[in-house]
C-alpha cells in the first residue's frame, strides 16, 4: 500500500512528518516553513500532493526577498509511487558527504584560513563544519555562542547526507509549542519532533532515507557532529581556525552585505 491514506485521513501531519522530513535529511536546502500555506495538503482520484517551498542554504539572510526559491510539489499516489523535489548537488552537499570521512587533512584548515583572509570584511560567509569527536551542542556553542544555522545529528554514511534540524522556528513546523530547551538551542526541537513521531510514519520517513528507529535513537544520544555556520570571515577565522576539537571547515557560500 502506498503512503498517501495517511495523509489523506490526517492531512495535517503533512508539515509535521513530510515538510519536517525533507528538511531533517537535506541540510544543504533550506525549507522556508514560513512560507508555506496552512493548507498545504491536496487530494485527488490518484494520491496527495504536498505544497513545499525549497532553496539552496545560502549565505543569504532569512528574509532577504532575493533569495531564490521555487515552489514544489511532494506527490504520493495511494499505489505507492512517490514524486520527489530534484536537488541537486552543490558545494555544501559535497562538504556535508564528506562528514563521513575519518582522518581528513588538517592542513586544510590553513588553506580555509587563507581563504577567510582573502574575503572581503563585510561578506557573508557560511561554512560547515567537523567535530573531531561528537558533543552536545552546549558544548559546541562555545566556539559559536550566537547559535547555529543547522545542527548535523550524524555523521552521514557512505557519502550521504547527515541528519540535522535547523533554526527555523517550530512555531511554522507544525508543532503545538516551541517551549523546549534553551533559547536558540536546536536539538531540544529535533527532539520534540522526533517525540511525535509515530510507528505508522515510517514508511514515509523512508522515502527521506530517515529511519524512526535511528531518529529516536540520534535523539536519545543529543549529540552533535558537526555544524553549519554564518558570519563575517573574521569572525569564523577567530573562532574556529584551529581549535583542537573541530576536525575540519568548509567554505560553502560567501555574499557580499550592504
Amino acid at each position: 500500500m502506498g503512503t498517501a491514506w495517511l495523509f489523506s485521513v490526517d492531512p495535517g501531519r503533512s508539515r509535521l512528518v513530510v515538510v519536517n522530513a525533507l528538511a531533517v535529511a537535506n541540510p544543504d536546502y533550506r525549507v522556508p516553513f514560513e512560507t508555506l500555506e496552512p493548507e498545504v495538503v491536496e487530494t485527488n482520484m490518484t494520491g496527495v500532493s504536498i505544497s513545499v517551498a525549497l532553496e539552496q542554504r545560502s549565505a543569504w539572510p532569512e528574509g532577504a526577498s532575493f533569495r531564490a526559491m521555487w515552489d514544489y510539489r511532494l506527490k504520493f499516489g495511494y499505489l505507492g509511487s512517490v514524486t520527489m523535489p530534484p536537488l541537486r548537488p552543490w558545494r555544501m552537499t559535497g562538504a556535508l558527504e564528506a562528514l563521513a570521512v575519518d582522518n581528513m587533512d588538517p592542513g586544510d584548515l590553513d588553506l580555509v584560513e587563507s581563504q577567510l583572509k582573502g574575503i572581503g570584511p563585510r561578506t557573508v560567509v557560511s561554512a560547515v563544519v567537523k567535530l573531531r569527536e561528537p558533543m552536545t551542542e552546549e558544548a559546541a556553542a562555545r566556539y559559536w555562542p550566537d547559535g547555529f544555522d543547522v545542527v548535523l545529528l550524524s555523521p552521514g554514511e557512505h557519502g550521504g547526507k547527515p541528519i540535522s534540524w535547523d533554526s527555523s522556528s517550530c512555531a511554522v513546523r507544525g508543532f503545538d509549542s516551541c517551549g523546549f530547551g534553551a533559547p536558540g538551542t536546536l536539538v531540544p526541537k529535533f527532539r520534540q519532533w522526533v517525540s511525535l513521531l509515530k510507528p505508522g510514519d515510517q514508511s514515509v520517513l523512508r522515502r527521506f532515507g530517515l529511519d524512526l528507529g535511528e531518529l529516536r535513537s540520534r535523539a536519545r544520544e543529543g549529540i552533535i557532529y558537526g555544524f553549519v555556520v554564518s558570519g563575517f570571515p573574521e569572525e569564523l577565522r577567530k573562532r574556529l581556525i584551529h581549535q583542537p576539537d573541530l576536525e575540519a571547515i568548509e567554505i560553502v557560500d560567501a555574499i557580499p552585505s550592504n
